[in-house]
């Protein structure tokens, strides 16, 4: 579902998450990832206007290192939710609901 290239943030999520990165020591990527499903949990759905590119963050990674062992996971939520976005749309989002909850 997702790119096979290097995905990132949006700015917004990014510096916070780097804040909390800061006081707790936990590693960004671990932050997003409890991020997504805290929006998954809140029951956040994003709207087609919202697929609009933000301005996105400096750190870009690779899928399996921003998922890790929750990449099929995330990938078959993104896809239940959003069944008739792109890959690089559902990056957009995937990266919103992060926001959504920073």
């Amino acid at each position: 579902m997702l790119p096979d290239k290097k995905i990132s943030l949006t700015k917004k999520a990014e510096d916070k998450l780097k804040r909390i990165k800061q006081t707790t020591g936990e590693n960004v990527n671990q932050l997003a990832n409890e991020r997504f499903f805290t929006s998954l949990e809140k029951g956040v759905i994003l709207s087609n206007r919202e697929k609009e590119r933000p301005a996105m963050g400096d750190i870009k990674l690779e899928k399996s290192a921003w998922l890790g062992d929750c990449q099929s996971v995330v990938e078959a939520a993104l896809k239940r939710l959003y069944p008739n976005v792109t890959k690089d749309e559902a990056a957009i989002l995937w990266a919103l609901h992060i926001e959504s909850t920073s």
